[in-house]
């Protein structure tokens, strides 16, 4: 049902509010609404955490500038390189937000990982290859844990299947509403397996 266009102005205002708060919370971040007119909003300023490196078994192409192909995954060197322990919602998956409705989580995460890299240096090592023979890999920029920021953010969670690395910045994350924990989501694992 659409909202009459009083309902419709107190929406904007709510939205102005909480895009308000969530600036003061992130920078000049803000989720946007889902909406077919909707162009990519505003990139997060995502804060820093302190995650411990683990230990790879070879680095992958040092100091390289990416690709960013998702929330979780890089090209680096003509190779695709998945984030280890962590999985972002995918491209084209949409979360719900209390507050704004149906939003572009996967988009948010794309640009979150862009943001996060912002055309600088990736270091990776390498730790496995998954089923699609990509390149599984720990990767930082400015000894910043990617994967670590991601979960951090809110707009990863971590893959428990494959490591409990990120479990305690997962729940930061959670504790805190951060990105797509500030409202409703499906495990990007359970998205690719075709819940909607």
């Amino acid at each position: 049902m659409r909202p009459h266009l009083k309902d419709a102005d107190l929406a904007i205002a709510v939205l102005a509010l909480v895009g308000i708060g969530l600036y003061a919370l992130f920078g000049e971040f803000a989720i946007q609404p889902l909406r077919a007119d909707a162009q990519e909003g505003g990139l997060p300023g995502v804060r820093t955490i302190s995650h411990p490196q683990t230990t790879g078994s070879t680095a992958l192409d040092a100091q390289r500038t990416p690709e960013v192909i998702d929330g979780d995954t890089l090209a680096i060197g003509g190779k695709r390189v998945r984030l280890f322990g962590v999985d972002a919602p995918e491209a084209d998956q949409t979360c719900e937000n209390d507050t704004v409705g149906e939003y572009r989580c996967g988009q948010l995460a794309t640009q979150i990982l862009r943001r996060l890299i912002d055309g600088r240096p990736v270091s990776c090592r390498q730790r496995d290859r998954d089923r699609y023979s990509r390149i599984v890999a720990t990767c930082s920029v400015k000894e910043r844990d990617l994967g670590g920021l991601m979960v951090r953010s809110g707009f990863a969670v971590a893959d428990r299947r494959y490591s409990d690395a990120y479990v305690e910045a997962e729940e930061r994350a959670k504790a805190a509403g951060e990105g797509i924990w500030g409202g409703h989501f499906i495990s990007p694992w359970d998205w690719r397996g075709g819940t909607r």
